[in-house]
């Protein structure tokens, strides 16, 4: 009996050892977790305090532009700026991004067709080029699309655009003319061209570039009509809210 009651006894004292032992574990690591998450936390805002205290002192660097300064532009991202109204940081200068102010593109403009335009990062659209409530001076300078396609080179021009929306009916040419709802954004010289090969790409009714044909013909067009890629698919566009770019291979 009293043999039996030692080792009941002892069976307690073991398994309350254990269960403090399991606690005392279960504090420490507890305690590791916590100390772990309040270091990155430390770290963090050490590290986001320098992010800013930088960010702070470069801003005694910059240069802001004059309203009649010309706005250069030399890539996508600025370009998209045009006639926003914004601010942009141009090299270490701030400029005001307004219609009425005067823009220059210091750097031909590559657009590549997949990742910009078919993903919707492109914001302008060649047309801004022949509007005249847009000064932008190209001087030799030029946008060009970038799409990849097995009969030809990567090298592509926009030669037509067309938004369907009455508050802003966009598109003036060289010409300035407008014909069935859409417009020729560029004359164009095909003559120097060694065969012909169109592309159209044209939004779905959530304004999504995802459609895309290519087509080669043998006549010189005279008229949008005339292009065959676009004759084909016209038919497939919004005609309430859709757009369309029509390109030529160069």
């Amino acid at each position: 009996m009293k043999e039996n009651f030692i080792k009941e006894k002892g069976f307690i004292s073991i398994f309350v050892t254990i269960v403090m032992i399991f606690l005392l574990v279960f504090v420490l690591v507890s305690y590791n977790l916590v100390l772990t998450r309040l270091k990155n936390q430390k770290l963090k805002t050490i590290e986001l305090q320098e992010i800013y205290s930088e960010s702070f002192n470069n801003i005694e660097d910059y240069v802001y532009a004059n309203a009649n300064d010309i706005i250069p532009i030399y890539n996508i991202k600025e370009l998209n700026r045009v006639g926003k109204g914004d601010s942009i940081q141009i090299k270490d200068t701030i400029y005001q991004c307004g219609i009425s102010n005067s823009y220059a593109l210091k750097s031909d403009i590559w657009i590549d067709v997949k990742e910009d335009l078919l993903t919707g990062i492109v914001e302008f659209s060649d047309f801004k080029l022949f509007n005249s409530q847009y000064s932008i001076d190209k001087g030799q300078k030029d946008i060009y699309y970038d799409y990849q396609h097995e009969d030809g080179g990567n090298v592509w021009k926009a030669v037509a655009y067309q938004k369907f929306s009455d508050k802003d009916m966009e598109l003036v040419t060289n010409k300035t003319y407008l014909q069935n709802k859409f417009s020729i954004v560029n004359s164009f010289d095909y003559n120097n061209l060694n065969g012909l090969t169109f592309m159209i790409i044209w939004s779905d009714k959530d304004g999504a570039f995802n459609n895309l044909k290519i087509e080669k013909q043998t006549n010189i067009p005279t008229k949008l009509e005339e292009i065959k890629v676009f004759k084909d698919n016209y038919e497939y566009i919004d005609k309430n809210s859709g757009e369309f770019y029509v390109l030529v291979n160069i």
